[in-house]
Order: structure tokens, then C-alpha cells, then sequence
């Protein structure tokens, strides 16, 4: 008789609990957009990193602090941006931005 009670009862509070839980909508990504706002992302990341190490080596160490912090951030976004492209389907999307980025220099050069 008790493990029948214990059985229904943590049946009746597992129901519950599992019908208060409601799913997040995600918001509706575009891939194109997100892509570029990822390959944008990385360059800036990149940049801001190159004046960090920069600004080290000219012992500018409070401005390279504030660099760091900047490139911090935006590795956060492109997580953030990777997080969302993976959700939408897309494989390997940092890979991938890299790998256009790569692209568009050479050709620049």
C-alpha cells in the first residue's frame, strides 16, 4: 500500500512538474544574415586581437586590457552566432566563415 502511494505520488508531481515547463520559441533566423553577421564577427575579433598583442608589445598594457575585453565579447557573440546557425542546420559554421573570409583576402590581395 505505501509503494502504491509513493508510485502515484511521484507520478502525480512528475506530471506536474513537466506540464509547467514550457519550450522557448526560438526567433526566426535567417541564415544569409546570420552568416555574414558571423564572417563580420570574426574579422572584428580579429583586428581588435592584433591591437592587443600590438599594444602589448609597446607596453600599452591598459589599452591592450580594453582591447582583450572587446575581443572577448565578441568571441562571445560568435558563439552566440554559431550556437543559433547550428540550431538552423548549417554544419560547421565558424569553419566555414573562416574559411570565406580566407577567400575574400586572397582575392583582395
Amino acid at each position: 500500500m505505501k509503494k502504491l502511494l509513493l508510485a502515484v505520488l511521484g507520478a502525480g508531481l512528475t506530471i506536474s512538474a513537466m506540464s509547467q515547463t514550457t519550450e522557448i520559441p526560438r526567433k526566426d533566423i535567417v541564415k544569409k544574415d546570420e552568416k555574414q553577421e558571423l564572417r563580420h564577427d570574426i574579422r572584428v575579433k580579429r583586428a581588435h586581437k592584433k591591437a592587443a598583442v600590438r599594444d602589448l608589445a609597446h607596453l600599452k598594457i591598459k589599452k591592450a586590457g580594453k582591447q582583450q575585453d572587446v575581443v572577448n565579447a565578441k568571441r562571445k557573440e560568435i558563439h552566440q552566432d554559431t550556437k543559433d546557425l547550428r540550431a538552423v542546420g548549417v554544419k560547421h559554421p565558424t569553419h566555414q566563415a573562416k574559411k570565406v573570409i580566407r577567400k575574400e583576402e586572397e582575392h583582395a590581395n
